[in-house]
């Protein structure tokens, strides 16, 4: 039986019961948690110089905008807009992402690893 086949078989078996546990049990992400993890990846391989040219100056940090000596120099500097609807878009959740992870998982060696790493944690949070 497949994966999805034994998910869905649980899943029939104890209908109405919190979906956390499942993920957990049989460690896959949620569909947000994915999304996240790809937002994550996208700034993990921006941070590390791997994305084409055209990325290069596609965010910026803290530093660069100003010369003070703050605790958040180092972190990516958030934008904020208007309308609703940009509030989700690349160059306003990613920076928001990544200033949130751990120094440990931003520090990691490979794209594959960040993932590996940032989905332990994840998972983690489910219960």
């Amino acid at each position: 039986m497949s994966l999805f086949g034994s998910v869905l078989y649980w899943f029939i078996e104890k209908v109405g019961q919190h979906s956390a546990p499942l993920f957990e049990t049989y460690n896959i992400l949620n569909v947000y948690d994915t999304h996240n993890l790809e937002v994550g990846a996208f700034m993990c391989q921006y941070y590390k110089n791997v994305l084409p040219v055209s990325f290069m100056h596609f965010f910026s940090k803290r530093s660069d905008i100003h010369d003070y000596h703050t605790r958040n120099k180092s972190d990516y500097n958030t934008t904020r807009n208007k309308k609703a609807f940009t509030d989700r878009t690349v160059r306003t959740m990613d920076p928001i992402l990544w200033n949130s992870l751990d120094e440990t998982i931003k520090k990691s060696k490979t794209t594959k690893h960040f993932r590996s790493l940032y989905k332990s944690s994840l998972i983690s949070t489910y219960y």
